[in-house]
């Protein structure tokens, strides 16, 4: 909260009155963390844990995903290298990753040999508010034309 009150003070090399407005503003501590936000509501909690095709190790995959991604919920990784890390088999690595897209938790983007996985925004972010804002107008807009289209 921002205070503010009329006063005058002294330059110190001029040794001058100068008067004006004071204004105190709290220092806000910045999270230097890496984080993410992941949403709470009742339609993402259902769909994430009373989904009983979201096994544990699912969501162990997905939360694994949120740790990678980058800042606009993208990341560019190998499934084979996350089936190593997390010493899952290969086989359940794509099965799980199939789960996650079909169920819209990721949405997958194959550009020349490179895969592309964006973690869904209605779920999970990191980045600013406004990004967010921004990416969630956008998401919502392809969805509504590819509705159209259908």
């Amino acid at each position: 909260m921002k205070s503010a009150k009329n006063s005058v003070r002294i330059d110190k090399d001029t040794k001058e009155e100068i008067q004006g407005t004071e204004l105190f503003i709290p220092y806000r501590e910045k999270i230097k963390e890496d984080f993410a936000m992941v949403f709470q509501d009742k339609q993402s909690i259902e769909r994430m844990f009373f989904d009983p095709d979201m096994t544990a190790e699912t969501v162990r995959v997905f939360y694994f995903l949120v740790h990678r991604m980058d800042y606009e919920n993208k990341l560019i990784i190998h499934q084979a290298a996350v089936a190593r890390e997390l010493r899952i088999s290969p086989v359940s690595m794509s099965r799980i990753m199939k789960k996650l897209v079909d169920k819209f938790f990721i949405k997958k983007e194959v550009i020349g040999r490179s895969t592309i996985y964006t973690l869904d925004c209605e779920f999970v972010w990191r980045g600013s508010a406004s990004n967010l804002r921004h990416t969630r107008s956008e998401t919502r807009r392809e969805a509504q034309s590819h509705a159209i289209q259908d």
